[in-house]
């Protein structure tokens, strides 16, 4: 049973270590393509930042504002780690590159906003 959030944070990154160790291990002895260990590794990251972002909006909040601020700002993480595990698992290495920097610079530029914005009204 995982009792913190930093306890869990610490066993996915162990978890994500481990996973890219034992890839990369694997594709430099042979036993699967070199360019496999690349695209697990990258497509378990976008579905951590889908988990992470689905806990996003599950505190709790008294603001009606912050409470659709917060949930927007999960959607967006969410849809955007699945956009990039799938990228990762259809797309060629090069043009992945590319999709993800936009996918998540778009994501991460896109909630930057909408906090200043939600930020600046007052109620």
């Amino acid at each position: 049973m995982i009792t913190s959030k930093v306890t869990e944070g610490i066993v996915i990154s162990i978890g994500l270590i481990a996973l890219s160790l034992g890839l990369t291990w694997a594709g430099r002895s042979g036993l699967i393509d070199a360019e496999l260990p690349l695209r697990i590794t990258m497509a378990f990251s976008g579905l951590l930042i889908a988990y992470y972002g689905n806990s996003i909006p599950k505190v709790l909040l008294r603001s009606e504002r912050a409470i659709m601020s917060r949930r927007f700002i999960g959607w967006a993480f969410v849809l955007s780690g699945m956009a990039t595990a799938a990228v990762w698992l259809v797309m060629p290495s090069d043009e992945a590159v590319g999709a993800t920097f936009l996918l998540l610079g778009g994501t991460v530029l896109l909630v930057t906003v909408i906090c200043l914005t939600s930020r600046k009204r007052t109620a």
